[in-house]
């Protein structure tokens, strides 16, 4: 060893998310992001929708599991329509990538009109 100081290189990425995904309503969607990362460094994943934290407590009784790297949507509904942002953070770096999940559908009943 020099006794230099090792330097750790910040995550880089292995999969980034594609910038635009159109679905249907009842469809699930898979969202992936992966990065590779020095092995002496933790890595933390945060997702994001429409700019807002997902965070664990969110996904009490809902349709939107995350797994690291992965969000899954089961059967899409129109709030889930939106930007979405996969941060992946260590100790020396935090990088990101983005996609708008487009979805369609039939429109929603109709409303009753007053003349």
């Amino acid at each position: 060893m020099s006794g230099l100081p090792s330097i750790c290189e910040g995550p880089r990425f292995i999969q980034q998310m594609i910038p635009r995904i159109v679905t249907s309503v009842q469809q699930n969607v898979e969202l992936r992001c992966q990065a590779m990362s020095e092995e002496l460094l933790d890595v933390a994943y945060i997702w994001t929708h429409n700019g807002l934290r997902i965070k664990d407590s969110d996904l009490f009784h809902t349709r939107v599991n995350i797994d690291g790297g992965i969000l899954d949507i089961q059967n899409t509904t129109f709030a889930e329509a939106g930007d979405y942002e996969c941060i992946i953070k260590s100790a020396v770096g935090r990088i990101a990538t983005r996609t708008s999940v487009i979805v369609q559908g039939p429109p929603g009943p109709p409303g009753i009109w007053f003349i």
